[in-house]
């Protein structure tokens, strides 16, 4: 039986060769020249066994300080490439993912698990009602309630309406959540102002302010505070990078006080928020006022006071300008 062979190949590559030349002083000179030279390989028959193939080398490795490029070889396995080219290998296995820490030792599980927790606080399901799984991973019923907490307060829902009315007071569960967002330097939660300015009494003024002092005395970059945030406190508080970087000057300028004090950035920041248009449609709504702050108002500031509790709506233009803007700016 006549053996097939495969049609010839052409390969090239460079040669070195020697070339005798002649110097300016008349003396022989042998010179080493490289030299692109083509020759005819013929291959082995196709059906007559090689002994003499080679695996291809992996794709990471290097010859000559020169990198390899991932080639596919049919007779190697995908386990012979590095772990960044395996991917490239067509009909390879992708790569693992990466594994998280979990107490279960399984990521997948535990995104289960969390899908589950959030389910179950949607749901307000108590401790007594949760699967098995789950107060087995939550072990206890405190536990249960920081979580329940932490979800709300990462969502921002007000405590009337979610579940955590039933875990925690709303004193407490408004106080951890703007604890909540001045460490995370998000914007001031608006929706919830019925409460965080007429109780806590911590306008958006006052709340910018004291995330603009943070940044400060962990002598953080202005860059680290987000856009959204800090285009807010600009348009309130007037501070921008310019001014952020002059208060910053200022500060280390005097050296070992501002080492030992960083409380000296705080009366660098303004007083009282900047003048800004206010929409005649906008309306007006009071704070809890203290005996002493009641007893120091003028009988026209109190006149307005009565008027703007017993109208059903206060809008900006139905009272005067000058006493609405002066309370805003006194912070009532």
């Amino acid at each position: 039986m006549a053996r097939t062979r495969a049609p010839p190949a052409w390969t090239c590559g460079l040669v070195a060769a020697k070339r005798k030349t002649i110097d300016h002083g008349g003396r022989p000179v042998s010179k080493l020249r490289l030299r692109f030279c083509r020759t005819r390989k013929e291959p082995p028959s196709l059906s007559a066994p090689t002994h003499h193939s080679r695996k291809l080398a992996p794709a990471s490795s290097c010859r000559q300080g020169r990198r390899t490029s991932p080639v596919h070889n049919p007779s190697s396995s995908a386990s012979d490439f590095s772990p960044r080219d395996r991917d490239l290998i067509p009909g390879s296995d992708p790569p693992h993912p990466p594994t998280n820490p979990s107490p279960g030792g399984d990521p997948m599980s535990a995104a289960v698990e969390e899908q589950m927790v959030v389910k179950a606080i949607r749901e307000e399901c108590p401790w007594e009602s949760l699967p098995k799984r789950l107060q087995s991973t939550l072990h206890t019923k405190d536990e249960w309630h920081r979580r329940i907490v932490d979800y709300c307060i990462r969502k921002r829902l007000q405590w009337n309406t979610c579940f955590a009315r039933r875990v925690y007071r709303e004193g407490e569960y408004y106080e951890e959540m703007m604890r909540y967002l001045r460490r995370n330097l998000a914007l001031y939660p608006y929706h919830l102002a019925d409460y965080t300015c007429r109780v806590l009494r911590i306008s958006p003024f006052r709340y910018y302010c004291d995330i603009l002092f943070e940044t400060m005395k962990n002598e953080q970059p202005y860059d680290s505070i987000p856009n959204f945030t800090a285009a807010d406190a600009l348009r309130l508080t007037g501070v921008g990078r310019n001014e952020f970087i002059d208060i910053m000057n200022k500060c280390r300028s005097k050296k070992l006080m501002w080492k030992l004090n960083k409380s000296i950035a705080k009366d660098l920041l303004p007083t009282q928020p900047v003048d800004f248009p206010i929409e005649p449609w906008w309306g007006v709504c009071l704070v809890n006022f203290t005996l002493e702050e009641f007893k120091k108002l003028s009988e026209e500031e109190t006149s307005t006071i009565d008027k703007i509790c017993k109208e059903e709506a206060n809008s900006y233009v139905l009272f005067d300008p000058k006493i609405v803007n002066d309370f805003y700016k006194r912070g009532f």
